[in-house]
């Protein structure tokens, strides 16, 4: 974003909030962490992908300034996500709204409708975020593959790692190995 690059660098908190539901990550020893959350492994990648996105994005087109459109734009309270960066003293470096996020922009490029706080002015801005979730648990590593992340994710409750290999195995139809001997039954997964 506009002069924000150098800005980005000194981020240390940064909090989602949509509806009531708020998301506060902070760094600490040089990793992410949630607020309330500490026992759970933040996915570092997708933090620093955030800041990437943020850090690469550029204004294309200035929108509505007027209230009554902020809806059209997924910018009014009951859509819009807020994100604010901060370091680590409490000092606001960027704090503004995202709306709809989704935009094709052309030549395969997405955008996102943005809004800082206290404005009515609506951008447009080159942005490709893949998520703004304010559930903790997709931030985690606890939670069947997601292949924008490249990680394992949670399949209905079930964390027996028989079954996720199973499902894994015949979602991709490709040979997996093996890695954990103490798995309870490994012939049944070579066999499917």
């Amino acid at each position: 974003m506009r002069n924000s690059n150098g800005r980005l660098n000194q981020i240390q908190e940064i909090e989602l909030s949509q509806n009531g539901k708020l998301l506060h990550f902070y760094k600490k020893d040089g990793l992410w962490k949630i607020k309330n959350f500490e026992g759970y492994p933040v996915y570092q990648r997708r933090i620093i992908n955030l800041l990437a996105v943020l850090a690469d994005a550029r204004y294309l087109e200035r929108k509505s300034a007027r209230a009554e459109y902020l809806p059209k734009f997924g910018l009014d309270d009951a859509h819009a996500t807020r994100l604010t960066l901060s370091n680590g003293e409490g000092h606001s470096i960027l704090d503004f709204n995202i709306g709809k996020y989704d935009e094709e922009i052309g030549r395969g490029g997405r955008g996102a409708f943005l809004k800082f706080n206290n404005r009515f002015q609506v951008w447009l801005i080159s942005a490709d975020f893949i998520s703004l979730s304010t559930d903790w648990r997709e931030w985690t590593l606890n939670t069947a593959l997601n292949s924008r992340f490249g990680r394992i994710l949670q399949t209905d409750k079930d964390f027996d790692p028989d079954v996720l290999l199973l499902l894994l195995k015949e979602l991709y139809n490709t040979p997996l190995t093996l890695s954990s001997k103490n798995m309870s039954s490994p012939a049944l997964i070579d066999s499917v």
